[in-house]
């Protein structure tokens, strides 16, 4: 049965105590040196504060964490296995034949060509044209 005297106290470090003459080890000063604004009562410095020297963290460039803008961020895809039923074998993919199919709405207008080639068919791409990783292996660039 549990009783208050078999209650133990869980073994805890005293508490140091300062400012109790030079044989304790932290007398006279009380551990925080000679003068200066550390050794004043009350004092609090502000989260990262170096002295007066120029902080860590205005000192190293700002890097990263910028929002895309919207032109940048929007690209239009086209999978290779419908562009495929809109052009002839020997007819080159062009921005300028995709805007006159009506697959794309201006030849300024960003795009990307992804998927794979199906089996037996001959694709000729413009040179300048983006295309996914997948694409460049199976056409060759």
């Amino acid at each position: 049965m549990l009783s208050l005297k078999s209650l133990v106290c869980p073994d805890r470090k005293a508490k140091k105590r300062i400012g109790r003459g030079p044989a304790s080890g932290t007398g006279k000063t009380s551990g925080r040196g000679v003068k200066g604004q550390k050794s004043r009562s009350g004092f609090a410095s502000k989260r990262g504060f170096e002295g007066g020297q120029m902080p860590l963290h205005r000192r190293l460039p700002k890097r990263g964490f910028t929002r895309p803008t919207e032109k940048k961020s929007k690209f239009h895809t086209l999978d290779i296995g419908k562009l495929i039923q809109h052009y002839t074998s020997d007819e080159q993919i062009s921005t300028k034949s995709l805007v006159e199919k009506g697959l794309i709405k201006l030849s300024s207008q960003r795009f990307k060509i992804i998927g794979e080639i199906p089996a037996g068919k001959k694709v000729v791409i413009e040179e300048n044209l983006t295309l996914s990783t997948k694409l460049r292996k199976s056409v060759g660039f």
